[in-house]
């Protein structure tokens, strides 16, 4: 390959070119440099920026800059294009309306202001900046987005539950409506969390995407039940995610009703009191330390 004498550059074929030598022409390009973060992370409806640094070997006049997003066919779709002469907004995008780029008043920076985001901003966007000389370089930002979930619910079963039921029994629903992304709802006994299969314990969730795109999470916990529920106190804790950290939350305690067999059983004579003489009325009372209303209690006379 023929070499420029002057520079000692490769020479390439080219149509358009910058200094020609016999036929030849060296060719160099800028290098350009973008920098910008990982993710910005916001609350829906409010407003979003995402910040493109960018240095260049020709300097940062002249410059073409153009914005992006990935849609979710996996394809590039522009939203603004800038050069020496002009800047515009593209038309027919999702962002027409909502967008400004600005200087950041430092030189090689500008801002893409994202004003009322959306649920379906979650997006990556793309900063690609041109040089002079045909360098070029790009970045790219994940907008996250967030929504604070309402507060938690939860409801008790009604009635009581037998501790001679073979399978879980319905302790109750907690229930998260409007969060995004979707919350998590974790039950817990006293201070103890539950799993399913554990303490034969059995949870079922469901999630409903709203129209608006939130999430509701519902959770009903069913658990085979011991004497020793009745003391026992059930409650949700929620996590939900917010920009930059995770939150919790945690709904009312709520207790049951648990029916159990007696284990111990007193009589006694209730009247007369003192001495019983032949042809006196007795009153015998009976008691037992369950508290099942299916259980019969009976006084039986041997003879």
């Amino acid at each position: 390959m023929a070499r420029d004498p002057g520079r000692g550059k490769p020479l390439v074929p080219q149509r358009h070119t910058m200094k020609e030598h016999w036929g030849y022409y060296a060719v160099s390009w800028a290098i350009v440099e973008v920098n910008m973060e990982d993710r910005v992370e916001v609350y829906r409806g409010t407003t979003a920026q995402i910040t493109c640094i960018f240095t260049s070997d020709d300097g940062i006049g002249g410059m073409t800059i153009e914005w992006f997003y990935m849609t979710q066919q996996g394809k590039r779709q522009r939203i603004y294009n800038q050069d020496p002469t002009m800047n515009s907004v593209d038309r027919g995008t999702p962002f027409t309306d909502r967008i400004t780029v600005n200087s950041t008043g430092a030189p090689g920076g500008v801002v893409l202001t994202i004003n009322e985001v959306r649920l379906e901003d979650e997006v990556e966007f793309i900063c690609e900046i041109k040089s002079l000389t045909d360098g070029r370089g790009e970045g790219r930002t994940k907008l996250k987005v967030f929504a604070k979930p309402d507060r938690p619910t939860i409801e008790a079963v009604q009635g009581g539950i037998s501790v001679k039921e073979e399978r879980p029994s319905k302790i109750g629903v907690c229930e998260v409506k409007h969060g995004f992304p979707k919350p998590n709802i974790t039950w817990y006994r006293n201070d103890t969390p539950l799993r399913s299969g554990q303490y034969a314990a059995k949870i079922e969730s469901s999630t409903t995407t709203e129209s608006s795109g939130l999430y509701s999470v519902k959770s009903e916990l069913s658990l085979k039940v011991k004497k020793e529920d009745k003391d026992a106190e059930f409650y949700c804790e929620v996590n939900y995610f917010v920009p930059g950290e995770t939150r919790m939350t945690e709904t009312e305690r709520i207790t049951i009703t648990v029916y159990y067999p007696s284990t111990a059983v007193n009589v006694w004579v209730e009247s007369p009191k003192g001495k019983i003489k032949e042809g006196d009325s007795i009153e015998l009372h009976c008691y037992g330390n369950g508290n099942d209303p299916s259980a019969e209690l009976s006084i039986t006379y041997p003879g």
